[in-house]
């Protein structure tokens, strides 16, 4: 179908001709929707049915659905207003209709009618529970018209009518009618201004939720209008999503991922035609290439979990030393060697484009050589309940109200520089947006940069390395009012070393008798914060988040200044039986 001709089927299922007068009645509306959806393209794949892939349709029919470690819940019976409270991302997901995505994986396998019957039966007892007549009911906390959930929600609903619809089965005409009601009820709760939040991912989810079920909906009135507005919110958004150098702007390689994919899916149901949206996405491809640590696993800045990844870089085996920065959204890398020899990978973050996922991280480092991984980065830990509206931890920057969240939030969860053992101020400080500076590599050397204004003091970061050999960190921070202030580098370790404090310096050790690193800080003294793994305090110190909703020991340690304006941290981690007669010589030295 062409365009042309696609806005003029569009504005005639606009004004409703295809359907009947009202009163004739839903079962003549009924028949005639079925005609008309028999004849037109589905928009919606089975690849709106990816979720619990470790469930099968008998499972979740015959025990209830279960997301990842949280209690499998029954769904016939169920008390919808009840299930899946104590946890914000446990019931938004559950009022996506995940729960579907088993058993209609299955019918598009199998066509069992049964299979039909109960998605129907269980989707329209939701409707009843959570719909008041026409309307959306008061969800009374239960996150069933969250944005989110509505958007991810709707192609399913979508797919779930017209198949009842068209399918031939003897579905009873009062479920059918439930669905259709819903549909129109998903309509108009799309289109309010209020489901569509352009400042950050949620509002790609909705204008993709809309003009999935605009498209999949076309006879129904009113679905050209919505297709249209849906089409301007995903022009508007895609621009704020991805920036120019294709980094994602909500500081987490996971979101990047996400986004990327959900895109990419966008494009391929011919959503995203715009060729400047298409070229923004392949750099984002080849930027989500550099995220991928030698484990093959993200890099868990920000609100990343420990996730595996389909990304695969593109490099040649030669051992090649190669680094990018990428200057709008704020990140660089660094890799180098062949990974059956142990490749070197080094990232570093330094970004506030909005308070979307970002953690107290400005400049953080993670660093793998030598076949491990050496410093390590907090982790996401999940999203929890939101803190009340008045809680003092608002103004510290934390939405959330458990002390794990809190704690891999905060900076001492990430191996950055404090001032005053503070976090980095994410409220009353504007978005600064990207504070890297560039990535370099010279005589098999690699340097790192960034340069962050945190309001009262400023801090400019260093980090050079020599692959398989050292890293060296370089900090110069600096007072910007008239106070002296205390300073901190701090160093996240593995939790599964083995670190033994001599003097002033650290040996770190891993299971491998080679893998053995030496920490120590030379320059203008500062002494040695106390190494500590699992500290529960209050507060707590020496963790990381591996897996959502579980806390795993790591090494917390650093440098730490006396009162100071200014102060140069230079903390050297060394490879070798041996700790280090001095700071290493680099190809940089002159510039510093």
């Amino acid at each position: 179908m062409t365009a042309s001709a696609e806005r003029s089927s569009l504005h005639v299922a606009d004004q409703g001709d295809l359907l009947p007068p009202p009163a004739l009645g839903w079962h003549v509306a009924r028949r005639r929707l079925a005609h008309s959806f028999a004849t037109r393209p589905t928009v919606v794949t089975a690849r709106h049915f990816a979720g619990n892939p470790d469930d099968d349709a008998a499972t979740v029919i015959d025990h209830g659905w279960q997301l990842e470690g949280f209690p499998r819940i029954p769904l016939e019976p169920i008390a919808w207003e009840q299930a899946a409270r104590a946890h914000r991302s446990w019931g938004f997901r559950l009022h996506t209709w995940s729960f579907l995505d088993p058993v209609v994986r299955e019918y598009l396998d199998t066509g069992a009618p049964d299979l039909l019957a109960w998605c129907v039966r269980v989707a329209g007892s939701w409707v009843r529970a959570h719909q008041a007549g026409n309307e959306p009911a008061d969800d009374g906390g239960t996150m069933a018209w969250y944005d989110m959930a509505l958007s991810l929600r709707a192609p399913r609903l979508a797919w779930l009518l017209r198949t009842a619809l068209t399918s031939g089965e003897s579905l009873p005409d009062g479920q059918v009618e439930v669905l259709y009601q819903a549909t129109l009820a998903h309509q108009r709760a799309l289109g309010r201004a209020a489901a569509y939040n352009g400042r950050n991912n949620h509002g790609f989810y909705t204008a993709v939720g809309q003009m999935v079920l605009a498209r999949e909906m076309r006879p129904l009135p009113g679905m050209a209008r919505l297709h249209a507005q849906g089409r301007a919110r995903l022009a508007d958004i895609a621009g704020r999503q991805f920036l120019p150098d294709g980094g994602h702007a909500e500081h987490s390689p996971g979101y990047h991922q996400m986004l990327l994919r959900d895109f990419r899916l966008a494009q391929d149901l011919g959503l995203v035609t715009d060729p400047a949206v298409r070229r923004r996405l392949e750099r984002a491809r080849s930027v989500l290439d550099w995220m991928v640590q030698p484990d093959g696993r993200l890099v868990q800045f920000g609100d990343t979990a420990d996730l595996a990844t389909d990304a695969r870089p593109d490099r040649s085996d030669r051992g090649d030393v190669e680094a990018v920065a990428f200057p709008e959204s704020g990140y660089a890398f660094a890799r180098a060697g062949r990974r059956r020899d142990g490749e070197m990978y080094l990232a570093q973050t330094a970004a506030f484009h909005s308070r979307a996922h970002k953690h107290a991280d400005d400049g953080a480092v993670v660093w793998h050589d030598r076949g491990h991984e050496w410093l390590v980065d907090g982790g996401r830990f999940g999203y929890a309940e939101l803190l009340p509206a008045d809680s003092p931890l608002r103004a510290r920057g934390f939405y959330y109200g458990t002390p794990e969240r809190q704690y891999v939030e905060s900076s001492t969860a990430h191996t950055t520089v404090t001032c005053d053992r503070q976090d980095h101020e994410r409220r009353a400080r504007a978005p600064y947006g990207s504070g890297i500076v560039d990535a370099q590599v010279r005589d098999g050397h690699v340097r790192l940069r960034s340069s962050v204004d945190h309001g009262h003091w400023t801090h400019r970061r260093s980090v050079v390395a020599l692959p398989g050999r050292w890293l060296l960190l370089l900090d110069q921070v600096d007072s910007s009012d008239t106070g002296d202030h205390v300073f901190q580098t701090w160093l996240n370790l593995p939790g599964d070393a083995e670190v033994v404090r001599e003097a002033d310096r650290l040996r770190v050790a891993r299971t491998d008798p080679e893998a053995v690193l030496w920490i120590q800080s030379w320059g203008e003294g500062g002494h040695l914060i106390r190494p500590v793994r699992g500290e529960t305090g209050p507060p707590l110190r020496g963790w990381r988040s591996v897996q959502d909703r579980q806390l795993d020991p790591a090494w917390s340690t650093g440098y730490e200044s006396g009162p100071t304006g200014h102060h140069l941290f230079r903390v050297l981690l060394h490879h070798g039986d041996h700790p280090a007669a001095g700071v290493p010589e680099h190809p940089f030295d002159t510039e510093r």
